[in-house]
């Protein structure tokens, strides 16, 4: 049904909240957000699916390019605040979100966050 009502507001997905208002997850994918050059999802402990892509991306991260993974509760203003933001999943691969409720993540292009394009206008 979420889905369904981001449809319906012109949105591609929706981001779903815990119950305390905390991030959990897409409709069917696991989320992550870069701040402050930290890799961070949140915990199974928040009713996320486990999945073998969110593994996959956490080994990547942490292994290939050496980027620090953390698995912790995100709040909902974090999101905003993101330099990155990643769906991932068996369907949905891995897909950098680079809007949220008409706000942009980091400067609001896929591949070009702060983070990784010292410079970039």
């Amino acid at each position: 049904m979420t889905k369904t009502d981001a449809a319906r507001s012109g949105f591609d997905e929706v981001l779903v909240l815990t119950q305390d208002g905390h991030l959990s997850e897409g409709s069917a994918m696991n989320v992550f957000i870069v701040r402050d050059g930290v890799l961070i999802t949140p915990p199974v402990t928040d009713n996320i699916l486990e999945g073998i892509t969110r593994k996959t991306v956490m080994a990547v991260a942490a292994e290939e390019l050496r980027l620090p993974v953390v698995e912790r509760q995100i709040d909902r203003t974090e999101i905003y605040l993101s330099q990155e933001l990643l769906l991932t999943g068996t369907a949905a691969q891995v897909t950098a979100v680079t809007w949220v409720d008409h706000r942009p993540i980091g400067d609001g292009v896929m591949g070009r966050s702060p983070r990784n394009c010292a410079g970039c206008q």
